[in-house]
């Protein structure tokens, strides 16, 4: 084999591996420096790779409903600290404790990183790497 014909091959390699890693978004849209905790009800829960999806409508000021959508981590990472597709379903009330996108206020549907939930049978689901301990973050 050529060495030209070696480093393309090389190169065209490096790029059929590496694109999926960069193709990955970061944190970057999330405000990491407030932490919100909501009670609500799940309208929604999406149990499949790459992240889960947590659904819910959580009352706002002035009695008007806001609906959310938790972005958790990936469902199989989440099997292996217990959850599972029957975790929670709609019509649950939880309580949801994480870090809104920037730039959501005053939008009907907003986003958030999910830190932990809590079901309504006091059960405290999360992602341990991510679960702020007792008394951090700034509740809103």
């Amino acid at each position: 084999m050529k060495p030209r014909d070696a480093a393309f091959l090389a190169v065209l390699i490096v790029l059929s591996v590496g694109g999926p890693a960069f193709a990955h978004h970061g944190a970057a849209a999330y405000d990491r420096t407030g932490t919100l905790t909501l009670k609500g009800m799940v309208t929604e829960f999406v149990f499949r790779n790459p992240h889960i999806i947590i659904s819910f409508d959580a009352p706002a000021a002035q009695g008007k409903v806001v609906h959310w959508n938790a972005e958790g981590g990936s469902a199989s990472g989440l099997a292996r600290r217990g959850w599972t597709w029957k975790t929670m379903k709609p019509g649950d009330e939880i309580t949801v404790v994480g870090n809104p996108a920037k730039g959501m206020e005053g939008k009907e549907t907003r986003v958030m990183a999910l830190s932990r939930v809590t079901l309504a049978n006091g059960q405290v689901v999360g992602q341990e790497s991510l679960v702020p301990a007792a008394g951090e973050g700034v509740s809103k």
